[in-house]
């Protein structure tokens, strides 16, 4: 439930866990972390959505992360596509070249680049 609600808030969660004796685990940390959005990503994804440029988002975040970060940065859910690796960036951004698209490409890392 708590790494449920975290995720949900566009949070990646961090549990450690304790055994006290079988069949009992005690909490014994959490931490949560969150990328923000730079304040003209928003604007920016609405401009290429209305030249009619097709928007994607390939994230290594879980599901419920990228679909949070996705909301608010205008995107459409349909062009999510999380719990990607490097390799599998890559994979989309090739279908997507495959399939007649022009890619743009902005990573947030350097495992992007």
């Amino acid at each position: 439930e708590l790494v449920a609600a975290v995720e949900g808030a566009g949070k990646s969660a961090a549990v450690a866990e304790a055994e006290d004796g079988p069949p009992t685990l005690l909490l014994a940390g959490a931490l949560a972390v969150a990328d923000s959005l730079k304040p003209d990503a928003r604007p920016v994804v609405k401009q290429l959505q209305q030249r009619g440029i097709e928007v994607w988002m390939i994230s290594g975040d879980n599901e419920r992360t990228a679909a949070h970060i996705a909301a608010e940065a205008g995107l459409h859910a349909a062009r999510v596509v999380a719990g990607v690796k490097p390799a599998g960036k890559l994979a989309k951004v090739q279908e997507l070249r495959e399939a007649g698209a022009k890619i743009g490409f902005v990573g947030d890392g350097v495992n992007d680049a």
